[in-house]
């Protein structure tokens, strides 16, 4: 039988449990969008940054299948694993979300995952 600090320690335990649980997931449905700060030319590298805008080119890298958009003048380097219904066409307006990195000396937005480039709707 265990003794009362033993359940209060139990208890405690099973409450520190549920609150990280709860925690996990209200963390994971906000997605880093909720924790990335507007790109500017001044965002630093390895900032967390957003930026909207319709697509102005595309190119594909020699290797790996991956993209590079410029959305509203910014590079953003969109590896293939980051694509969930296929990549935009230019003129679609698009939201990313991703690590600010500097490219052979330019700025550029890199995804990490899929749903860090949506769709914008047009209204």
């Amino acid at each position: 039988m265990m003794m009362k600090e033993e359940k209060t320690a139990v208890l405690l335990l099973l409450l520190v449990i549920a609150v990280l649980s709860v925690s996990t997931v209200l963390l994971e449905s906000m997605g880093r969008e909720a924790f990335a700060s507007q790109y500017s030319s001044e965002s630093p590298e390895g900032a967390l940054a957003i930026h909207r805008g319709a697509v102005e080119a595309i190119s594909t890298t020699r290797t790996g299948g991956h993209q590079i958009l410029t959305v509203a003048g910014v590079k953003v380097f969109v590896p293939a694993s980051a694509v969930q219904e296929g990549y935009p066409a230019i003129g679609d307006l698009v939201s990313v979300c991703g690590e600010v990195r500097l490219y052979q000396g330019e700025r550029e937005i890199v995804l990490g995952s899929a749903g860090d480039l949506r769709r914008i709707p047009r209204g």
